[in-house]
Parts: structure tokens; C-alpha cells; sequence
């Protein structure tokens, strides 16, 4: 049976479904007993820790966390997590250059990639949800984007050059069907 290998695309779709249930769980928790920090509103509230868990579902997902903007952890979807997920920001996979990609320095194995989304409570800011992606996968489904483009490039000059060396037959064929006459 083969095993299904998530698109970059479907990995950024995952964490930011992820990262909007969190954030959406964790507003209803904070407002329902506004005299609480909203620390002690999220870590009260089992919808909150169960959205998290239900993150780790996703199969390019392998941490999911609500940090306070200090980096601690205010709640994990799993309770042994003591450090907020952390990494370089998956956006550098977006930016980086075809040649980076090529020597394969980005997405390193050895590298952790971070999806971050701000928690606001009002106008104020009280911490962020933070999704840490499987390095292996992203790798893969870059290389895997990153082959398919390659390909695709290389098919498009094969086609295009056919095409000139066609069209180039067809232009500037002599036609033989009169002589050149010299002017006597």
C-alpha cells in the first residue's frame, strides 16, 4: 500500500488549519471567564489541549504549542513539552533560491521548520501557536516539487527547440522551381 507524502502546499495547509483551530479554541476559552490570565484559561480548558492533539494527526505535523511571549509553554499537545517549538520559519522555504534548493541546503535533515501565528486577546498580544514540521517530509516534497519542476523545464526547451528547428525548415526553404536567371 503505498504511504501518502504531503505537498509542501498541503504541509503549509496543515499547520495554518492547525494554528487557526488553536487560535479560535483558545479565544473561546480566554472569554469565558475573562478574571482569569489567559494562561489559566487555556490550561483549564480540555477543548484547547484536545484541538492540539487532534493537530498532531496531520502527517506533516510533529509539535504543536502555545507559548506566552516569553517562549514558554503554556500548553502543548503533548504535556512532557517544557520548549515552545522553534526553528527557522518555514517562509525561507518559500524565498529560497532554485540554486539553495539544488545543492540542497534548505530543507536541511538536520534542520527544524516553524509555523508561527500570533494569539491575540483583543488588541494585545499574549503569546503565538507554533507548529513544528516534520523536517523529512518537507524535505521530501521539496525535492519532490523540485524534481517535477526540473523535468518540466527541461521538457519545455526540448519542445521549443523542436519547434524552431521546425519552424526554421519551413521559413527559409529554397524553393528551386525557377532558376536565377543572370541578365544578359
Amino acid at each position: 500500500m503505498p504511504t501518502y507524502l504531503p505537498s509542501f502546499n498541503d504541509a503549509i495547509t496543515q499547520s495554518q488549519l492547525v494554528q487557526g483551530f488553536a487560535i479560535h479554541a483558545a479565544g473561546l476559552a480566554i472569554s469565558k471567564d475573562p478574571s482569569l490570565t489567559p494562561a489559566l484559561a487555556l490550561v483549564d480548558d480540555e477543548s484547547v489541549t484536545r484541538v492540539l492533539e487532534a493537530g498532531l494527526y496531520a502527517v506533516s505535523i510533529v509539535e504543536v504549542a502555545i507559548c506566552d511571549m516569553d517562549g514558554n509553554v503554556i500548553l502543548a499537545a503533548d504535556r512532557s513539552t517544557r520548549a515552545c517549538p522553534s526553528g527557522r520559519p518555514v517562509s525561507e522555504l518559500s524565498s529560497a533560491s532554485v540554486f539553495t534548493l539544488l545543492r540542497g541546503t534548505i530543507p536541511s535533515a538536520m534542520t527544524d521548520y516553524v509555523s508561527s501565528e500570533p494569539l491575540t486577546v483583543g488588541a494585545s498580544r499574549v503569546g503565538s501557536v507554533r507548529v513544528r514540521l516534520s523536517r523529512i517530509l518537507l524535505k521530501q516534497a521539496v525535492s519532490q516539487a523540485l524534481k517535477e519542476s526540473i523535468i518540466t523545464s527541461i521538457l519545455q526547451i526540448v519542445i521549443v527547440t523542436i519547434v524552431a528547428a521546425v519552424a526554421s525548415l519551413v521559413v527559409f526553404r529554397r524553393e528551386h522551381k525557377t532558376p536565377y536567371r543572370l541578365r544578359t
